[in-house]
């Protein structure tokens, strides 16, 4: 027997703007959002990652204990979660669907680096889930 033929997909008339700027952080999303089209339906908020990129050489920093190891980058997550709640707050004021996107772990050659990275990103995730769901 022949298999049937799938019916096939009805295609919606979608598109998509991209507003991002490579390098950008969180002070930049004004700026961009000056740029949304007026018949957006919905926005999708993805910084950090640069912002995390910035602050890499902190993995760097000596510390005497775990608990000294965690105050490191904790400063620059709590100014990253500042500049992050201003960006939420100018896309939230433009009464649209608002999907939040964490940042991703980078792909670094060194195993050991990357492992760091992953931990140091974690805290920069954080900030972003707690502005989502606070």
């Amino acid at each position: 027997m022949a298999p049937t033929p799938a019916a096939s997909p009805t295609r919606l008339p979608i598109s998509a703007s991209l507003l991002a700027r490579d390098g950008a952080t969180a002070a930049g999303i004004p700026a961009q959002l000056a740029r949304l089209p007026s018949n957006a339906t919905h926005m999708a908020l993805s910084i950090g990652g640069n912002a995390a990129l910035q602050r890499q050489s902190l993995l760097q920093a000596r510390a005497g204990s775990v608990g000294e190891a965690l105050n490191i980058p904790g400063e620059a997550v709590a100014q990253f979660e500042s500049a992050y709640r201003k960006a939420v707050d100018a896309c939230v004021v433009r009464r649209l669907p608002l999907v939040i996107c964490m940042s991703y772990n980078g792909n670094f050659a060194d195993t050991n680096y990357r492992k760091q990275v992953r931990s140091a990103l974690a805290m920069f995730n954080d900030a972003i889930i707690r502005t989502a769901v606070g």
